[in-house]
């Protein structure tokens, strides 16, 4: 799967950690919704995410769960450059044929968060619950996200997990709402929206020092009535 980055503000050099070609960097939303206003956020980071994917491909497919639900959200205190991981699962494969994942992109990062891996692992594999480095403490890397194929499935038994590993890149706390699991079955591309949420509280000193989860949640219920009515799942 892939990944994006955002900016920091922080003045901290560039990291030289090369990633994977999977883990775009090309959109900015973070960047943008700072010079716009609060409330366009996200219509910003649909729409950036649109003109990164061919027009035309729907959401969901065999590999989104039914109808963006129940958003959750998992948050830690941490340190500028300490990674942490999460993992969340994809809807089991509803398709007669494998789906092949092509990219991860973010929704509504602010700008002092980035990927700095993403990867998948199997039914048999434990839940990959919040907590620090990447790869996951106690797990080898798993594989890429570009290019894994999920064979088809019946059951929630048989449902993947897409490991994501955070840092932040400033003070402040930083968040992404969701992801973007952009993957293609046969000839026919899709996107399917998983509202897991990730926030990493960076004190600066003032009191209390993580607030709250930095608007994270307000983002995800903007982007659940904004994307919910344009999601089209397949029959399970």
């Amino acid at each position: 799967m892939g990944r994006s980055t955002t900016s920091s503000t922080s003045g901290r050099p560039r990291s030289h950690r090369e990633l994977p070609p999977e883990l775009e960097r090309s959109i900015d939303v973070g960047r943008i919704v700072r010079i716009g206003l609060v409330g366009f956020g996200v219509l910003i980071a649909v729409v950036a995410v649109m003109v990164l994917w061919p027009r035309g491909v729907p959401y969901g497919g065999p590999l989104q769960d039914n109808g963006l639900i129940s958003p959750t959200v998992a948050g830690t205190r941490g340190a500028v450059g300490q990674p942490v991981s999460l993992g969340f699962s994809l809807a089991w494969n509803a398709a007669g044929e494998d789906a092949e994942l092509d990219r991860l992109v973010p929704l509504a990062p602010t700008a002092g968060i980035e990927i700095v891996g993403a990867g998948i692992l199997g039914p048999q594999d434990p839940v990959v619950e919040l907590g620090g480095g990447y790869p996951p403490e106690g797990l080898l890397k798993p594989p890429p996200v570009r290019g894994y194929r999920i064979p088809p499935g019946t059951t929630a038994l048989d449902a993947y997990q897409v490991v994501v590993g955070v840092e932040a890149t400033a003070p402040g706390i930083q968040s992404i709402a969701g992801f973007e699991v952009q993957y293609h079955v046969g000839g026919a591309s899709y996107r399917a929206i998983v509202l897991q949420g990730v926030w990493i509280c960076v004190p600066r000193g003032e009191k209390p020092a993580c607030p709250d989860k930095g608007g994270v949640v307000h983002r995800q219920e903007e982007l659940r009535l904004t994307l919910a009515p344009l999601i089209e799942t397949t029959d399970r």
